[in-house]
């Protein structure tokens, strides 16, 4: 019983949270503070690549079948938002 206690644990993990899709967050312990999509080790700098060599959301969700349509978008979005600041 207390090995599957720590199973049921250990994936919840690994289950993002309803608040967490569409949602772009950054903390110094993960990935090395790089920008991220929410509940997830994906930067935000992947997608925007895929999204520069023209992928549309549907070739990204294919690439990273975990991620929703939200998480691309806000992604693309925040990478935007970075790159016109830098030329800024």
């Amino acid at each position: 019983e207390v090995a599957r206690a720590t199973e049921r644990e250990a994936a919840s993990f690994s289950e993002r949270r309803a608040e967490d899709y569409g949602k772009v967050v950054r903390n110094r312990y993960v990935l090395g503070n790089a920008w991220r999509i929410a509940g997830t080790r994906i930067p935000t700098t992947a997608i925007w690549h895929f999204h520069e060599d023209g992928a549309d959301v549907g070739a990204i969700q294919r690439a990273y079948p975990d991620l929703t349509e939200q998480d691309i978008v806000a992604a693309i979005a925040h990478e935007q938002r970075h790159h016109a600041d830098r030329a800024a």
